[in-house]
């Protein structure tokens, strides 16, 4: 059975991605069955061909001549019978050349739920061979995805609450891996070819936002323009004393991040001037392929909901029933409304506890029911996997990502 998103989720995702075409990008390479592009596309064409997913194309027939994607079949959802594909070269921002159509970013059909893998840097794919291994058989399975989770350092006795666990203790002792978000994302980056690389989440207050910008926007220039970058302000105070970071203002302080990492993505000779970090005429290099990396906000906390409808392109509560959700997600449309933003624009992602088992029945219609509240990606915990992921993740695709 296939998970159509609401007519109102459909019209937002059009929405974000004609925001999304707006960019210049560094020209690809070459291309090839299973990469993503980016295609040109001229008036005429409508506003689905901003929707086409190229690598779904090229595996299902299409083929290049020159600088045209020819053979799109009449079963594509999508409908469009011919796209310009060209190669924009970086620096051509710089001349005199301008945009004069449209660039639209490839994902796949914005009708279908996306499926996207959780703690996927945990145990036992934190090292090189399981990180490797889950990375490329989740691509296989149809997984658009994959989401870290992180922290620096495993206080010894630390009195904070883990907020998902019952017993408000990590399941995790003190020699459990959980390697860095983003080396082991660089890791998989080059081991697959189209799934996205995503922090769920990244601990932005404790970083040094300028270095982050940097180290993010390499991972994205160096992946193909992959990374989702999804934040929180933490909830482990024992770590924060451990790397010296002030815990009372860390909202503040990712509220501030947040606008330090957009400039230092959008403009050479940036300038800030904040309460934690202030610069001027600075160049942070290379750019994001798009010019700019979706920032998800992390946290199942109303304040989080508040920062996500204000500052973020995500929303992301790790957890809460489906009611709670539908509660959040409405603090979100309100602030993102109070901002002056489009609360339709903001990517809804969630789970839901039926992920955790093996009835497929049960697993699509939690689908179903997260997709009735405006989710746009379901979260799936990796561990589900853990104990042959090869025939769990095949199974998974065949049940639910393709039913």
């Amino acid at each position: 059975m296939a998970h159509a998103r609401s007519d109102r989720l459909h019209e937002a995702q059009l929405r974000r991605d004609r925001r999304e075409i707006e960019w210049h990008v560094e020209r690809p390479d070459h291309v090839g069955t299973g990469q993503d592009l980016l295609l040109l596309c001229g008036e005429g064409h409508g506003e689905r061909a901003g929707l086409v997913a190229v690598r779904i194309l090229l595996a299902q027939g299409a083929f290049v001549v020159g600088d045209v994607v020819h053979g799109l079949g009449d079963d594509l959802d999508a409908g469009v019978d011919r796209c310009e594909a060209r190669a924009i070269d970086r620096r051509m921002q710089h001349r005199e050349r301008h945009v004069e159509h449209k660039l639209v970013h490839a994902w796949e059909s914005s009708r279908t739920m996306k499926f996207g893998l959780g703690f996927a840097n945990t145990v036992p794919f934190a090292d090189g061979a399981g990180g490797a291994r889950l990375a490329t058989l989740a691509e296989a399975a149809g997984f658009e995805s994959l989401w870290t989770v992180e922290h620096v350092v495993f206080p010894d006795a630390y009195t904070s609450r883990y907020p998902y666990g019952r017993d408000g203790k990590m399941p995790a002792k003190a020699s459990t891996p959980m390697p860095d978000p983003l080396v082991w994302l660089t890791w998989v980056a080059a081991r697959t070819t189209h799934i996205r690389l995503g922090t769920g989440i990244l601990v932005l207050p404790q970083r040094n936002p300028v270095v982050l910008a940097k180290e993010v926007a390499t991972l994205d220039a160096l992946s193909g323009g992959r990374v989702e970058l999804g934040i929180g302000v933490g909830w482990l105070r024992e770590e924060f004393d451990a790397l010296g970071v002030p815990w009372p203002d860390r909202g503040a302080r990712t509220d501030e991040y947040v606008g330090v990492l957009r400039e230092l993505w959008a403009h050479d000779h940036a300038a800030f001037a904040g309460a934690y970090v202030s610069f001027a005429d600075v160049s942070c290099n290379p750019k994001p392929v798009l010019g700019h990396v979706p920032i998800t906000v992390g946290g199942h906390s109303e304040a989080a909901a508040r920062r996500a409808g204000r500052l973020g392109d995500g929303f992301f509560p790790a957890k809460g029933s489906p009611g709670r959700l539908a509660e959040l997600f409405a603090v979100v449309r309100d602030a993102a409304t109070a901002a002056g933003r489009d609360p339709d624009a903001i990517e809804l992602s969630a789970s839901h506890l039926a992920l955790t088992g093996d009835d497929y029945g049960a697993i699509r219609a939690a689908v179903d029911e997260l997709a009735a509240l405006g989710v746009a990606r379901v979260m799936v915990p990796a561990f589900v996997f853990a104990r042959d992921p090869e025939a769990t993740l095949a199974l998974f695709a065949e049940h639910v990502i393709s039913a």
